[in-house]
C-alpha cells in the first residue's frame, strides 16, 4: 500500500497552527467518540484476549483508550494536539511509526485538518495504520466514508477493503448539534492483500442493542 506523503511537518498541532477545514468545525476537528462504542467492536470482532492496542488520537478524554484498558488491554495513547495528556505526542499522519508495533489500531481520527494549505482526511490516517497493526485496523469514521470518492477507493475495494463495516445509531458529537451515522471500519491486517476477504460483513447495531451493552455495562461495574 502507498504510504501517505509526508505533508505536516512535525507531530505537534495547536489551535492556533491549525485552520479549520470548514466554518465552525474544531481546528484539531476533535469530536470525542462514546467509549461504549468499544464494547460493540470487541463484542462484534469476538476479541477475547489481551491485545497491544495504539490509539493514535486518542483525544483529551481519553474515552476510546480508557475503555480499551478496562477491558484489559496494553494501550499506548498518542494525540497530535499538544495539550492532550497522552504517552506521545505523535501525528498520525506524519509519525514514521514502526511497522507491525501493536496488534491493533483503534481510534476515532480527525476527519479532515488543514495547515497552512495542507489537508489531510481520514483516509491518509487509515493508510498510514495498516502497516503499524499485527491484527487490525478499526476506525470509527462516518458512514458516508463509503461514498466511491477517488482520495479513499482504494481502502474500499479490491484488496484493502474493509472485513468489517459496524453501524452504529446516530450520534450527536456537538451537544445541541446535528447527528451523524458513524461505522466502524475494520481492516484485517493479519494477511497479505492476496488473501484479503472476498467480502466485507456488515453488522447493524440498533439503539435497542447498544442500550442493551449499556445495560450489560452497567451489571459489570455493579460487581
Amino acid at each position: 500500500m502507498t504510504q501517505p506523503q509526508r505533508l505536516f511537518q512535525g507531530d505537534l498541532l495547536t489551535r492556533d497552527q491549525a485552520a479549520p477545514v470548514y466554518e465552525g468545525r474544531d481546528p484539531l476537528d476533535r469530536y470525542y467518540s462514546p467509549s461504549i462504542w468499544v464494547d460493540v467492536l470487541l463484542d462484534v470482532l469476538g476479541v477475547t484476549a489481551p491485545l497491544s492496542v495504539l490509539e493514535p488520537c486518542a483525544g483529551r478524554p481519553l474515552r476510546l483508550s480508557s475503555r480499551l484498558a478496562e477491558f484489559g488491554h496494553d494501550v499506548t495513547t498518542c494525540d497530535l494536539d499538544a495539550g492532550a495528556v497522552v504517552d506521545h505526542h505523535r501525528c498520525i499522519f506524519t509519525h514514521p511509526w514502526e511497522a507491525r508495533s501493536f496488534d491493533a489500531v483503534v481510534t476515532n481520527p480527525p476527519y479532515k485538518v488543514r495547515q497552512g494549505n495542507e489537508q489531510r482526511h481520514a483516509a491518509d490516517a487509515v493508510r498510514a495504520m495498516i502497516p503499524v497493526a499485527r491484527q487490525f485496523v478499526a476506525m470509527a469514521l462516518r458512514l458516508s466514508f463509503l461514498e466511491p470518492c477517488q482520495n479513499r477507493v482504494d481502502l474500499l475495494g479490491g484488496p484493502y477493503r474493509p472485513s468489517d463495516i459496524i453501524t452504529l445509531p446516530r450520534y450527536a458529537f456537538v451537544a445541541g448539534g446535528g447527528s451523524v451515522s458513524v461505522c466502524w471500519f475494520v481492516w484485517d491486517t493479519r494477511s497479505s492483500a492476496a488473501l484479503a476477504p472476498p467480502y466485507t460483513r456488515t453488522h447493524h447495531i440498533t439503539q435497542a442493542r447498544l442500550d442493551e451493552y449499556e445495560d450489560a455495562r452497567r451489571r459489570s461495574a455493579c460487581r
